[in-house]
């Protein structure tokens, strides 16, 4: 489903990246309606071109794979964003889409993603049920990921105060250890924490998701204000993050993006 934020930061990755590479000519910006629309959906189809430097055949793959650019010789030449194109593949992937680039050395590229903006026809009963059976924000069953005894309080107070269940984890491993025995409807998930952080449970959360096929909302909590720090929340399969100090109007608001 088309996410108005996730389709911001796509463009807003491509763009910069767009920039960075383009010392003479210009950059085109296009978004429209992929003809005809599909039994899935229609899609929204996005380009951005530029007249850059261009990326070598064998590296196109290549840009987009996470941690796959370490050694940087292709981050510093060809890619230059960190993750932000592995972030734009799965934003668009979460959205229905995909992300692929074309490119000639020495005369630019041309990044292309297309999102689902809308499914053409729903099943009567997808509706029906959506309709009598709505998500409550009210009960909640969440497990807070979070080290610190105050920042604990504090988040505790706020999410019972709005009529949720909180069960505490004071680590990574300590989050996995409740998933195998107690059910939750959404996982707060402080990024830093002793022994295994917020990110590597959240990659490890979802590794086994893909084997069950199921998917639990997990929010980052994180202090830092770095770009790169958030792009890797959403990178470790982060469905959103909110920063700290946390306000209970902002928390609330992200609960009720994810399950509302």
């Amino acid at each position: 489903m088309l996410d108005p934020v996730r389709l911001q930061q796509i463009l807003f990755n491509l763009i910069s990246n767009a920039i960075k590479f383009t010392q003479q000519g210009g950059i085109d910006i296009h978004i429209g309606l992929d003809e005809p629309a599909g039994p899935e959906g229609v899609l929204l189809h996005g380009w951005v071109k530029d007249t850059g430097m261009g990326i070598p055949q064998d590296k196109q793959e290549l840009i987009f794979e996470a941690f796959a650019q370490e050694d940087a010789s292709t981050t510093r030449q060809f890619g230059g964003t960190g993750l932000g194109l592995t972030i734009c593949a799965r934003l668009a992937h979460l959205m229905g889409g995909k992300i692929w680039v074309e490119s000639q050395v020495g005369q630019g590229s041309t990044f292309h993603f297309t999102v689902c903006a809308g499914l053409a026809q729903e099943k009567a009963e997808t509706w029906q049920g959506a309709l009598s059976s709505p998500v409550s924000l009210s009960g909640l069953r969440i497990l807070l990921a979070e080290d610190d005894h105050i920042n604990q309080f504090v988040a505790k107070k706020m999410l019972e105060g709005a009529g949720h269940q909180v069960t505490i984890a004071e680590d990574g491993q300590a989050v996995l250890d409740k998933l195998e025995t107690e059910m939750f409807d959404l996982i707060l998930m402080d990024v830093q924490m002793p022994n295994m952080n917020g990110l590597e449970a959240t990659r490890q959360i979802r590794l086994k998701g893909r084997e069950t096929g199921k998917h639990l909302p997990i929010i980052g909590l994180t202090a830092s204000v770095l770009p790169a720090d958030r792009e890797a929340c959403i990178a470790s399969g982060m469905d959103d993050f909110v920063s700290k100090p946390v306000r209970k109007d902002t928390l609330l608001a992200a609960l009720e993006k994810q399950l509302g």
